[in-house]
C-alpha cells in the first residue's frame, strides 16, 4: 500500500493554485493510499489548519492515517539536530523542516508530498555528512510525474 508523508505546507483547497490535484484525487478515492503522521512539529501545525485537521479526522475515519509515537519523531528530530551541530555546525537555512526526516526515519515512509524546494536541497545537503542512520533518502514530490513514479 503506498504510504505519504505529507507536508503541512501543501494547499489542501481545491480552489487555491498550488492544491496538487493528482495526490488528492488518489488519496480519496482509493482506501489503499495512506499519510504518515507524527511528532510534536507536525501536531502542533496541523492544531492551527483546520481544513488539514478535518482532511485527517476524516481519513482517519476511513483507516487511511497511520499514526508515529509523537515521543519516537520528536527523540529522532532532536538526534538528527544534534547530529547536524556536531557534524556541520549551523543547521543550513534550508533544513528547517526536520521532523519531516525524522518522521520518514522513524516510519521508514521515504516519499514526502511537499511544495518545498528547499527539502531535497536540505536532504542533498546533510544526508552523506550527518550519515543515512540520521537522514533518510526521503522523495520529496512536487508535481505529477513525480507522483505517478511512486506507483
Amino acid at each position: 500500500m503506498p504510504e505519504y508523508i505529507l507536508d503541512t505546507c501543501v494547499d489542501i483547497d481545491p480552489a487555491h493554485e498550488n492544491y496538487p490535484e493528482y495526490f488528492f484525487k488518489d488519496l480519496l478515492s482509493n482506501a489503499r493510499v495512506k499519510l504518515v503522521i507524527g511528532g510534536t512539529k507536525a501536531y502542533d501545525e496541523i492544531k492551527r489548519k483546520t481544513k488539514l485537521r478535518d482532511l485527517l479526522n476524516n481519513l482517519r475515519d476511513r483507516n487511511q492515517v497511520i499514526v508515529i509515537s509523537r515521543e519516537k519523531v520528536d527523540e529522532a528530530e532532536g538526534r538528527l539536530a544534534s547530529r547536524i551541530k556536531e557534524v556541520i555546525g549551523d543547521n543550513p537555512p534550508e533544513c528547517d523542516d526536520l521532523h519531516i526526516f525524522a518522521l520518514a526515519n522513524v516510519s521508514k515512509c521515504l516519499l514526502v508530498v511537499s511544495r518545498d524546494n528547499r527539502m531535497a536541497i536540505c536532504r542533498n545537503k546533510i544526508r552523506n555528512h550527518v550519515g543515512h542512520a540520521y537522514c533518510p533518502d526521503i522523495s520529496v514530490i512536487q508535481n505529477l510525474a513525480a507522483y505517478k513514479r511512486t506507483k
